[in-house]
């Protein structure tokens, strides 16, 4: 639970940051940056594991492309996770309070759906 609390953090701090970049690059005379952060927790399986051998990119290549997906579907400058991640950053305790705001469901291939939302900090 741990390690999931610093992966919300972290997205939660990187977005949180973007007001003070933004400040530092227009003192520079440089464009304001605008970014998308998703996430979502999904088991890695695998049939042999090496340890002297790096796990293989293509183990991580179907949740890059998900959260890929999940920030052209985000409204600009907002933190997306999926529904597995939810369910556990939910009963993570933190000082202030964590918001979720569900969103449209994300269509996969038109097969499935699977509920999205947007996270924020009370």
């Amino acid at each position: 639970m741990e390690t999931i609390k610093k992966g919300v953090d972290c997205c939660l701090f990187i977005m949180s940051s973007r007001n003070a970049i933004n400040e530092e690059l227009v003192k520079d005379q440089l464009p304001e940056i605008s970014y998308n952060i998703s996430a979502d927790y999904h088991n890695l399986m695998f049939t042999a594991y090496e340890p002297e051998k790096p796990v293989p990119f293509e183990a991580f290549r179907g949740s890059i492309n998900f959260c890929r997906e999940l920030n052209i579907l985000a409204p600009v400058n907002s933190i997306i996770i999926g529904q597995d991640l939810r369910d556990i950053a939910q009963h993570i305790p933190v000082e202030k309070g964590n918001h979720f705001e569900k969103l449209e469901d994300y269509q996969y291939q038109k097969k499935s759906s699977y509920p999205i939302y947007r996270l924020d900090k009370i």
